[in-house]
């Protein structure tokens, strides 16, 4: 019976420390399982936070193609090398969708893994106390009851990573509904913007456009997305040259109307008129074309030249000085009448007397406007009434005197003016018009009449201008070099209505583009930086916005530049 009894306890303990070997394999396995679940979990939170901060490099196409078919690569990618890069602007590229492919899938795994610590809990630590396998003697950290504490302890972590995990999964979903938010926006934005095309509102459909690549970025900036990121591009460009193209056939008609009434004006004299009708032609040309119209410059330079040797020649009616002026100048043309009368009738001493009294008021209005027109010409006819016989002796003279003076830059102004003078006094005199002409082209107020090499040269220009533009299509290089020998043409002959023609068919087809929308959101960047004085990191930026092509002609980048230039 001991022999019995002996064998019967053996026998139970080798049985119940099986028993134990085999809960503790369970609970291994269970263990190594939970600890892979919240390896993954906790490496899956911290991408997930990563894709949703952002990192300067955006993913390539192919990268997030294959993230798209494969969840796992989401999670194994390397993204320590989107940060490597020298060029970090401040721009992150953000992409809360993997974030919350992530999030949910990390849900999904705590579940199944809270699923697995229940089981293990209700199924094995139940057959551990029918079977009397924990004991309250044994707390080594080996027992059945340490592993139970351990299942305890896990299923807290889990259940406050659940919590982690969905409020990373609401904010993925926050910011995704507000990339769709903003991008719906930018949708409508664009609508808006073909409804004022439609009706020829041009200024309203710009803005409109602008609000949509506003909007555009602002949806990319939530949520990067290459596809979109070109949908949107090609778009906005296709749109912002249909409206650029459109008006600039109404903008280049009217400027060719502004151009010609300022060269009317300026041929018949009136150079203010052609003046204001030249910066109406600029004005409205820089609405649709950025670079400058060579023509208006050509034009505007003869017409400032003009008026800058005609400043002082009249009295404007606004100057403070123009009542006692018009005062003096009123007796002294009335005296001169006297005079004149006195003279005729024989009284020429008495004569003679009134008109040194018109000199005298002439003399105080000259001390003000010594340039004045009306004072030096009836200067002009009151010695030519005092002594014909000096006066024409010397008259050749004062034109040599004057010549002279045109050659002198500091005189050049008065020389110019007293050869005007003496031209309204004796418009037959000889040589004294062609004198005139040639001082106005030295002085850049006339365009020298082409001789027969000068129109060879401007039709060989035109020839080579149409023959670029017949190849070019929409080739905006080749059409800025045809526009430019048309240019040179007409520089040489301002008047040439076939080159004029032509300017006019190559300057519809050259329009201004617009940003795209990585670098709309590159240029509000400079912007936010320059306002914050970040002058360094605003050109850094700036000079990244003009690696592409066709950016630096745009106006609101050459104001920036201007800005940061100012500032430098």
């Amino acid at each position: 019976m001991q022999t019995y009894n002996f064998l019967v306890d053996k026998t139970f303990n080798e049985a119940k420390n099986i028993q134990l070997d085999l809960f503790n394999q369970i609970f291994y396995a269970y263990k190594s399982n939970i600890e892979t679940n919240s390896f993954d979990i906790e490496k899956r939170f911290e991408v997930a936070q990563e894709l949703l901060d952002g990192f300067p490099v955006q993913l390539s196409k192919e990268e997030i193609q294959q993230m798209k078919e494969n969840s796992q690569i989401i999670a194994d990618f390397d993204y320590a090398k989107k940060h490597k890069t020298e060029e970090n602007l401040g721009i992150l590229y953000c992409y809360p969708n993997f974030a919350q492919t992530l999030m949910m899938e990390a849900q999904s795994k705590i579940k199944n893994t809270q699923s697995k610590i229940n089981n293990y809990c209700d199924a094995v630590y139940s057959n551990l106390k029918e079977n009397s396998l924990i004991s309250s003697e044994n707390n080594s950290s080996n027992s059945q009851e340490f592993y139970i504490d351990y299942m305890d302890n896990q299923q807290k972590y889990f259940i406050e990573y659940e919590k982690k995990c969905n409020n990373l999964l609401g904010m993925a979903k926050q910011q995704r509904n507000k990339s769709i938010l903003a991008r719906n926006e930018g949708e409508l934005r664009f609508s808006e913007a073909q409804v004022s095309l439609e009706k020829n509102d041009f200024d309203m459909a710009r803005k409109k456009l602008q609000d949509s690549l506003k909007k555009f970025d602002e949806s990319l900036k939530y949520q990067d997305d290459y596809e979109l990121r070109l949908e949107c591009d090609s778009k906005l460009y296709e749109l912002g040259i249909k409206i650029a193209k459109l008006e600039n056939e109404i903008v280049i008609k009217e400027v060719r109307e502004l151009k010609n009434k300022a060269k009317d004006a300026y041929f018949n004299g009136r150079f203010e008129d052609a003046q204001k009708y030249l910066n109406q032609a600029k004005s409205r040309w820089s609405v649709t074309n950025e670079i400058p119209d060579e023509e208006i410059v050509m034009l505007s330079n003869f017409v400032n030249s003009a008026i800058s040797m005609k400043t002082g020649r009249d009295i404007p009616v606004s100057a403070p000085q123009y009542p006692e002026m018009s005062q003096l100048l009123n007796l002294a043309y009335a005296y001169f009448e006297e005079g004149s009368e006195l003279i005729k009738k024989g009284k020429r001493n008495e004569g003679i007397t009134k008109l040194d009294i018109a000199v005298e008021n002439i003399q105080k209005l000259q001390l003000v406007y010594p340039l004045n027109q009306e004072a030096a010409i009836l200067t002009l006819r009151i010695n030519q009434l005092k002594d014909s016989k000096k006066f024409e002796r010397e008259f050749s003279q004062k034109i040599n005197a004057a010549k002279l003076m045109c050659e002198n830059l500091k005189t050049r102004k008065e020389g110019y003016a007293n050869l005007l003078d003496y031209y309204e006094i004796q418009p037959d005199y000889k040589g004294l018009k062609e004198l005139i002409y040639k001082v106005e082209i030295d002085i850049g107020i006339r365009q020298k009449k082409a001789d027969n090499s000068g129109v060879k040269k401007a039709n060989q220009l035109l020839s080579e201008a149409k023959k670029i533009y017949s190849s070019a299509k929409d080739d905006e290089e080749k059409l800025k070099q045809a526009l430019a020998k048309v240019d040179e043409s007409l520089s040489l002959v301002m008047d040439n209505e076939e080159a004029v023609k032509l300017k006019d068919e190559i300057t519809t087809r050259i329009v201004i583009t617009v940003l795209s929308t990585e670098d709309e959101r590159l240029y509000q960047l400079a912007v936010q930086r320059l306002q914050s004085n970040n002058v360094i990191e605003a050109n850094l930026i700036l000079e990244k916005i003009l690696q592409k092509k066709g950016n630096a002609s745009l106006q609101k980048i050459k104001d920036l530049k201007n800005k940061i230039d100012a500032r430098s």
